[in-house]
């Protein structure tokens, strides 16, 4: 049985995407796993919301594609 996934961590996937999107880039889940350092597995699940994106995650996934994630983060609140 999948573990339902909070609001918030649906609103924050999606602010994500669309930042990513925004900067017209669709790197794979595997180039953002070697930036990051977290598996490509794990990087596909957070950002289609299925899991809940640990700080130290959201932080690398931001970082990873130039974003701010306080920018990001209060984005997705405001939604």
């Amino acid at each position: 049985m999948a573990k339902e996934v909070s609001d918030t961590t649906e609103k924050i996937a999606r602010q994500i995407r669309l930042a990513i999107a925004e900067k017209s880039v669709a790197p794979s889940n595997e180039w953002v796993s070697k930036k990051t350092g977290i598996t490509a597995m794990s990087i596909g699940r957070y950002l289609k919301g299925e899991r809940a994106i640990p700080m130290p995650a959201y932080v690398a996934i931001c970082k990873a594609f130039d974003l701010d994630p306080a920018e990001i983060m209060t984005l997705a609140l405001n939604q």
